[in-house]
């Protein structure tokens, strides 16, 4: 895609979230139409746990907060599925399990 078609491109996307990218290069993120100080930012995000958003009106660091239940819910770490399979063997019901895991037994 060539500079012309990619900015058009980029210009129709009004609503944009970044995740961390520590490699990003100033020379993709001005591709991406993003400044100095939005490279930097998204660098440096916590990855998995913050988001870079950015609109027309706004631009922002968006924190995710998981509370223990839903981290054993809805993880797709391998190990900790091995671990909630584990436990649902364990107790016969994924309800249970998903509490004792979330109580970290």
């Amino acid at each position: 895609m060539g500079g012309a078609a990619t900015g058009a491109l980029i210009e129709s996307i009004p609503n944009r979230l970044f995740l961390s990218i520590r490699d990003l290069t100033y020379q993709a993120a001005a591709k991406l139409q993003l400044s100095d100080a939005e490279t930097s930012l998204i660098q440096n995000l916590i990855p998995k746990r913050e988001v870079y958003a950015r609109n027309p009106n706004s631009r922002e660091v968006l924190t995710l907060n998981v509370d223990k239940r839903s981290y054993w819910m809805f993880t797709s770490n391998p190990i900790e599925e091995e671990k909630r399979a584990a436990a649902i063997k364990r107790t016969g019901d994924l309800e249970q399990a998903i509490e004792d895991l979330a109580r970290g037994s």
